[in-house]
């Protein structure tokens, strides 16, 4: 097996869907609310600000390709899918098209666009590419518009944004258009009769402006229709920009290909006989966590963790389960942002918080809130992190806010007699949750009557980590921590039924009937005993959680499912919930048609049904929550129910229909890069308190993809300074054969073990090197490191 090169990946091609979003890295939600950027089917880009639609055509001798049905008979998909550059790519005969899509600027003032027509046929073709922008009018918006050279813009009568529309290409034919059906009539079939070099819209509800380009295409060779869309107040700066973005086109684009090569060298990729659909799942979720990553500004010091895209703000809780994940591509970045999300809290327990200072979580009580110990295992994810990159200089960093975070906990949610509680539900994560055993209005009513197991788990946990932190750190709270630990450790027993952990309802003082998977904590965190963990093994082997049906909802529960399975050893189980997941929700952030079953009629087309490219309304649609927002539109369908584009992330994995629902591009949507690298591939951390360097190479392949013959891998995966890629080769009795290649900046030695067995080892201290050795599925090795 050789091993892994030196130069950069780059973007990994593919045959990805026409859906997704651009990166507009400074939008928030209050400080700079410039609206995230997203596909318009079936070939342009939307602006969410005043809902502007960039859109392309084409027609080739004469015939028009204009309606989504036009490019799905042309194999529209988009072979590069990245946060900095997204592109459309269809076939129309020997005419091989690329649109490619990238803002002019890090501060989304603009989108440039690109068309390439390549003829690998015998014939010359004449091409002419149309690019129409068009805004509907909204409230009392009056819009005016004409043509200038190079150019059409748009602009409101009074203060605004104006829209120019720009090219300094030759032979274009430049519009504008206050009529719906004279555009229609250009675009789908090269009518001119209805455009104009000035128009107004006042009583109307539409406006837009065209920049066409007339192209003859000979055999053999390609050509290209580049322009701009500028966004700006003032008519002078915005051809100043758009000018700028001609200029410095090539130059931009190349720092974006350049961005993406540096991420894509570094993130984890499958290689070998996976499913097709695993391997641009991968893609997609790793782009909205690039995404969700932010930068600095307002009370961020550092990058931050989004959560959504659309309407970004730092939780904890969400915060450290994307950041599990983006650590295995980016680990300085994801450790950057951890550390700023402590160290920019406006208080211990790290208050949600949006980019401006506000509080985004207070309770009916008034206290300004943050997600618990609890909430997507924040402890899991540090110490794994802290396993994977030993970075001693973090965790000296990191300890003394994990120790006020701790503290404060402590001194906040407990009852005189020690019991924890929450505040409210929204601290639990778990919103307006039937297991608090009250009516709940909002998700801030006080719910201090329950005792929550996870809770108490997560503390002893946490407590944990603070000790392993200060003995690292040879700090006298080590002891201190480790005693907190035991002694909640010790308070479970008071939770465990004979059959479970549940909570305690302090009103009757008996144990509640609410069994979900975050009452499986103390076996995920090994705070449990034989006896219990026997009682859980029994528990999963049963249908109902076999199923797993009412447990995928949410990526959290999922995650303390699969954990805790792989904790109790029930490796055959998870492996098979990972990949029964990856193939459902990679297959939906993949499809090639984007249907939402309970859409408006069709005059809403033009925003969430384009049965015809120039369905329009003019009413508002609000994209802040990358769906139909039923504040401003009554007659929207529940957000719940409305199908999320593909090509990124969902908020929610399952909804009551078995779909993937709630907002799109949504930052834990994109988690289950985690169970693939620590549940299949089998990439774990040692043991805490483990006394050698290294880590756990402990596959478990589902059955979906056990062929003999079959050689199933992951590059770019880091330890320390190492970087490594695993492959495994499935032999015809089931065995498998492990093999490990791996480049370290200094020599070092790397040993494989199997029960404490060395069954591999490298020549001595090396740079780079090979191990090989034969594993069972299921089965685990230990990866010892000698630097």
């Amino acid at each position: 097996m050789d091993t892994p090169t030196d130069s950069a990946n780059g973007f990994p091609a593919g045959n990805y869907t026409p859906f997704g979003y651009l990166d507009n890295p400074y939008h928030t939600l209050w400080l700079n609310n410039s609206g995230v950027i997203r596909s318009a089917p079936p070939s342009g880009f939307r602006f969410r600000e005043h809902h502007t639609v960039l859109q392309l055509a084409a027609a080739v001798n004469g015939r028009s390709y204009c309606q989504p049905a036009d490019f799905e008979t042309a194999g529209l998909h988009s072979a590069y899918h990245s946060k900095n550059i997204f592109s459309y790519d269809w076939k129309i005969g020997a005419l091989k098209f690329s649109a490619s899509y990238f803002l002019e600027s890090d501060r989304a003032q603009g989108l440039n666009c690109e068309v390439k027509i390549a003829n690998h046929g015998s014939a010359a073709a004449m091409v002419e590419v149309r690019a129409l922008l068009s805004v509907p009018r909204l409230d009392f918006d009056h819009y005016t518009a004409g043509t200038l050279p190079g150019g059409a813009l748009i602009r409101r009568f009074a203060e605004g944004p104006l829209y120019l529309l720009y090219t300094d290409a030759e032979n274009v034919f430049r519009a504008v258009s206050s009529s719906p059906a004279g555009v229609a009539a250009f675009m789908s079939e090269g009518k001119r009769e209805r455009l104009q070099d000035r128009a107004i819209s006042v009583e109307g509800d539409f406006m837009a402006a065209i920049l066409s380009c007339s192209l003859a295409v000979s055999p053999g060779t390609e050509r290209a229709f580049r322009f701009t869309l500028i966004r700006d107040a003032a008519q002078a700066a915005a051809l100043g920009k758009a000018r700028a973005a001609l200029e410095y086109f090539d130059r931009r684009r190349a720092e974006l290909r350049e961005d993406d090569a540096r991420f894509w060298s570094r993130c984890p990729q499958l290689v070998g006989d996976w499913p097709e659909v695993w391997k641009r799942g991968l893609v997609y979720d790793f782009e909205t966590l690039r995404m969700n990553v932010r930068r600095p500004i307002g009370a961020y010091q550092r990058h931050w963790d989004g959560m959504a895209a659309a309407i970004p703000r730092s939780v904890l809780g969400e915060t450290a389960l994307d950041m599990l994940a983006y650590s295995y591509a980016d680990p300085e970045t994801a450790k950057e942002v951890l550390f700023g999300l402590f160290a920019d809290a406006l208080a211990p327990n790290v208050p949600c918080m949006r980019e401006d200072g506000s509080v985004n979580m207070v309770s009916e009580s008034g206290a300004e809130c943050g997600t618990a110990p609890s909430w997507c295992l924040p402890s899991l994810t540090i110490r794994s992190i802290y396993a994977r990159t030993r970075d001693r200089k973090w965790a000296q960093a990191l300890y003394p806010y994990l120790e006020e975070f701790m503290r404060w906990w402590l001194e906040n949610r407990t009852h005189p007699d020690g019991a924890f509680f929450f505040d409210n539900s929204w601290e639990s994560g778990q919103d307006q949750s039937s297991r608090f055993q009250i009516e709940q209005e909002t998700g801030g009513a006080g719910v201090q009557h329950l005792e929550p197991v996870d809770l108490h788990a997560a503390v002893a946990d946490f407590a944990g980590l603070l000790s392993q932190f200060a003995g690292l750190l040879n700090l006298q709270e080590a002891d201190e921590w480790q005693k907190t630990q035991e002694k909640y450790r010790q308070g479970l027993r008071k939770y465990w039924t004979g059959q479970g952990f549940r909570d305690i309802d302090r009103r009757s003082g008996r144990h509640t009937e609410a069994d979900f998977a975050y009452l499986w904590l103390p076996y995920l965190f090994d705070l449990t005993d034989a006896k219990q963990n026997a009682a859980l093994r029994q528990k999963l082997r049963t249908p109902e959680y076999q199923s797993l049906k009412s447990w995928a909802n949410w990526p959290p529960g999922f995650q303390a499912v699969v954990e805790s399975a792989w904790a109790m050893g029930e490796r055959v189980l998870q492996a098979e919930h990972v990949a029964n997941q990856m193939d459902y929700l990679y297959g939906w952030w993949d499809r090639r048609a984007w249907e939402t079953p309970n859409a408006l009629p069709r005059a809403w087309g033009h925003i969430d049904r384009p049965a015809n490219l120039l369905e329009y309304h003019p009413r508002k649609w609000d994209e802040s929550f990358g769906m139909i927002d039923r504040s401003t539109n009554p007659h929207a369908p529940p957000r719940e129910h409305a199908d999320p584009m593909p090509g990124v992330a969902a908020e929610q994995w399952h909804n009551r229909e078995g779909k993937p629902a709630g907002m799109e591009n949504y930052g834990w949507g994109a988690t289950l890069p985690i169970h693939l690298i620590r549940g299949v591939v089998g990439y774990r951390d040692l043991p805490p308190g483990a006394e050698e360097a290294g880590f756990l190479l402990a596959p478990s392949l589902p059955s979906t993809v056990l062929q003999p013959g079959n050689r199933l891998g992951m590059r770019n995966l880091h330890f320390a300074n190492i970087d490594f890629e695993v492959m495994y080769e499935i032999k015809e009795n089931g065995q498998l054969r492990a093999m490990l290649s791996w480049r370290s900046p200094t020599p070092a030695a790397l040993t494989a073990r199997i029960e404490g067995k060395q069954v591999a080892a490298s020549v001595g201290k090396q740079t780079s090197g090979s191990l090989a050795y034969t594993i069972e599925n299921h089965g685990t090795s230990e990866i010892i490191l000698a630097e």
